[in-house]
């Protein structure tokens, strides 16, 4: 009997755990699909070879990271993971793209030679502020300036999302994966 009961109260208990999952699950599909879908459609700021939105990117997945050119460790180890894993990939399947928050540093321009190692399998864009506002709000990025000696960086959150061609959010990654999670979650 004292068995019977503990079954039954676990029993209650997943069942409530499995609802409230899917509902959370559910919400998080709804709610962030709808806001990608707009920036999926943003006009950023990109050197004039590569596509003005992300919508515009021909390939099924996105591989989305968020950083700074001058950043002196995530940013290009997350990079080069990325890119490591995009070399096996048809171009057409999934595009890295690489997103600066530093609008003052990071022209078009320097954006471009920042991301030449990577072949044109990583695409660079430094939006407006008003445009990274919108990025911000949807995807939740978190980057605040540190004043250093005669210059300044980034203290920033660091995950790869990865999108559908049609908008939808498909995963989140921490920055610090491997190759193999990268791959996996593709």
């Amino acid at each position: 009997m004292k068995y019977k009961k503990l079954f039954i109260t676990l029993f209650i208990l997943l069942v409530a755990a499995s609802v409230s999952f899917w509902g959370y699950k559910k919400w998080m599909t709804t709610s962030s699909a709808r806001s990608v879908e707009e920036i999926m459609q943003l006009n950023l700021n990109g050197d004039d070879s590569i596509p003005k939105n992300l919508a515009q990117v021909n390939s099924k997945k996105i591989i989305l990271f968020f950083g700074f050119a001058h950043c002196p460790d995530m940013c290009p180890i997350t990079l080069q993971r990325m890119f490591e894993v995009l070399k096996t990939i048809p171009r057409n399947e999934v595009q890295g793209v690489f997103v600066s928050f530093d609008t003052n540093r990071d022209t078009p321009e320097k954006l471009k030679q920042f991301t030449e190692k990577f072949e044109n399998r990583i695409l660079a864009y430094a939006p407006r502020f008003d445009e990274l506002q919108i990025f911000s709000d949807t995807l939740g990025i978190v980057a605040k300036t540190r004043s250093q000696a005669n210059s300044y960086t980034y203290d920033h959150s660091g995950l790869i999302y990865i999108l559908s061609h049609a908008g939808a959010l498909l995963k989140t990654l921490p920055a610090e994966s491997s190759t193999d999670a990268i791959r996996n979650a593709l």
